[in-house]
């Protein structure tokens, strides 16, 4: 009969040890200069931690990934021998990235880089989603839930937020799909002197034309070009060929906050 399950995958988050019975790929034989390092994780002072710490947790991490991957391959190899995978709608993604250092840090809900948010989204729907096709621009989990009922035929005027993606692959489907807004509510870490005085949360993102638009708590801004800088380390906010963009950035960003604000319990509408 028609079903909906929800899968939350939570072994890549530390300490980065991969469940039982999955081996080491790229971690395998790794000795970190700190004693204990995965599994003291949120007890060592990361600011002493040596290159080869760092990249042992990073390869650590990178075996959870595989071992997700393993068990993701279980779900879809048993759905195919219940013969209902090509009747199923199969959605994967990510709730967020993690920080190994950079910009210094080192988790997660640290700041709003692409390392942080910049996630996978997978979608097999035989007959209804081309097999193969790669969609070459920036969507937003938020149309996730719509996309989902969309293609499960559940009606359209559902009380979700976000629309359906269908536009990135059907030339007959109307509207567009929702901004690529991110936002990081509470303080992100004493040294950036974030204000408390923003009710919306301290950081914001939007993503415009390529464009990464970040806005801080306390009014300080970054811009970056994704694709010509993925690292993000080369901020345009004050260069003045970029000027226009940025302010096109704000706008954009001003829009989706006031829709925020007025769609909030309590907000003007």
């Amino acid at each position: 009969r028609p079903r909906f399950a929800f899968l939350n995958l939570f072994d890549a988050h530390d300490p980065y040890v991969p469940p039982p019975g999955f081996a080491r790929r790229f971690a395998a034989g790794s000795l970190p200069d700190t004693p204990g390092l995965l599994h003291d994780w949120q007890r060592i002072d990361k600011t002493r931690l040596t290159p080869r710490d760092v990249q042992t947790a990073r390869d650590a991490y990178d075996d959870c990934l595989a071992a997700l991957d393993a068990q993701l391959g279980d779900l879809v190899e048993a759905l195919r021998a219940r013969g209902t995978l090509d009747r199923t709608v199969l959605v994967v993604t990510a709730d967020h990235g993690e920080q190994f250092g950079e910009r210094g840090r080192f988790g997660h809900g640290l700041g709003l880089h692409d390392e942080e948010v910049r996630v996978p989204l997978l979608i097999r729907a035989p007959g209804l989603v081309p097999e193969g096709l790669v969609v070459d621009r920036e969507v937003s989990l938020r149309d996730v839930a719509a996309t989902v009922m969309d293609l499960s035929g559940v009606a359209s005027d559902a009380p979700l937020p976000g629309v359906s993606l269908a536009s990135c692959w059907r030339k007959d489907a109307t509207g567009g799909t929702s901004s690529v807004y991110s936002q990081l509510r509470g303080a992100v870490d004493a040294r950036e002197a974030i204000s408390t005085d923003d009710p919306l949360g301290s950081w914001k993102r939007v993503e415009v034309a390529g464009l990464s638009y970040i806005r801080r708590g306390d009014g300080r801004e970054s811009l970056f070009e994704v694709r010509s800088d993925p690292g993000q380390v080369r901020d345009l906010h004050a260069d003045p060929a970029h000027a226009e963009a940025l302010e096109r950035c704000r706008r954009v960003l001003s829009d989706v906050v006031n829709q925020e604000t007025a769609a909030a319990p309590g907000g003007s509408r």
